[in-house]
């Protein structure tokens, strides 16, 4: 088969051409939607179909996740607010609709933060944040979470989860 893509009304020939049955584009994050058209004809043009979809634009979010011991992260399920301190020993943050795709691109700044003060966490794991309390203490603590993409002025995406200990 061979396909020819259209972004917003405008032919893609980089997109387009033969066994290219998927298409990856970069939205504006101006526009609230992209139209995206495709054309899959076989090579001698004798059958072809169309299609067209509108893909709305999503803003960055963020997401943390309980990170276990034994099991590692459990992705099935995004941590609410109040979570209870003795389930959780480490959380893990992942970012989506940010770029780049790889988080340890020193363009993402990862700001975590406990009750209002900042919390410093290794460069090489700053989507990690331990939780740790002393003994006997009991409460709720806010943690705050903003990443910032220095290259994009658009792109930031924050969190914040309350947890009880």
């Amino acid at each position: 088969m061979v396909y020819a893509w259209q972004q917003d009304y405008t032919n893609n020939p980089d997109g387009s051409g033969y066994g290219k049955n998927s298409f990856v584009y970069s939205g504006d994050y101006l526009d609230s939607s992209n139209n995206i058209d495709v054309t899959a004809s076989t090579l001698d043009q004798s059958y072809s179909s169309e299609a067209s979809i509108d893909i709305g634009t999503n803003g960055p979010k963020n997401r943390i996740y309980k990170n276990d011991d034994n099991l590692g992260t459990l992705w099935e399920n995004a941590l609410k607010t109040g979570i209870k301190y003795k389930a959780v020993r480490f959380i893990e943050a992942a970012p989506y609709f940010i770029s780049p795709a790889d988080i340890r691109i020193p363009l993402l700044t990862w700001s975590w933060s406990i009750n209002g003060s900042p919390v410093n966490v290794p460069i090489f794991s700053q989507n990690l944040m331990p939780i740790q309390t002393q003994a006997g203490v009991s409460g709720t603590s806010k943690i705050d979470l903003t990443i910032n993409n220095s290259d994009e002025i658009f792109e930031t995406a924050s969190k914040e989860i309350n947890v009880n200990f």
